[in-house]
């Protein structure tokens, strides 16, 4: 295989001047990225005075969530209220479904333990409440 086309697959290796300019440029972005931080505080003399320069950094705060909230209807909060309603009932039944589980569970135990008094009417009408709940 010829060398000179192999040597055109390969991307071109950058000279030491583009190197070194690379390596400059990356050195000067830090520079500046640590001056600004410095600059904040920094102290600036006027005529003789010293006064302290200050940038100021705005604050992230609660009210800028809540800006959101400025553009809707009230057919938007509307729906947001009883979507808030809804996964709050949504989220209480997925713990109680497992309550309802072990009663499930506990009337299937009751009915198959040896010498109990549940009847077989009994233990159907049981199950059946439980799943009913269940779904």
């Amino acid at each position: 295989m010829d060398s000179s086309i192999a040597d055109s697959r390969l991307p071109p290796r950058p000279t030491t001047n583009a190197e070194a300019e690379n390596a400059a440029l990356a050195t000067q972005i830090l520079e500046t990225g640590t001056e600004e931080k410095q600059g904040a505080t920094e102290a600036v003399e006027k005529d003789g005075e010293s006064s302290t320069k200050a940038k100021k950094v705005p604050q992230a705060g609660l009210k800028n969530y809540f800006r959101v909230f400025s553009y809707g209807s009230k057919l938007d909060f509307w729906l947001m209220f009883l979507c808030c309603v809804t996964s709050i009932a949504s989220g209480v039944t997925f713990p109680l479904m497992n309550v309802v589980f072990g009663q499930l569970v506990g009337s299937f135990t009751n009915y198959f333990i040896p010498g109990t008094t549940m009847t077989a009417g009994e233990f159907q009408a049981e199950i059946n409440r439980l799943t009913l709940l269940l779904l």
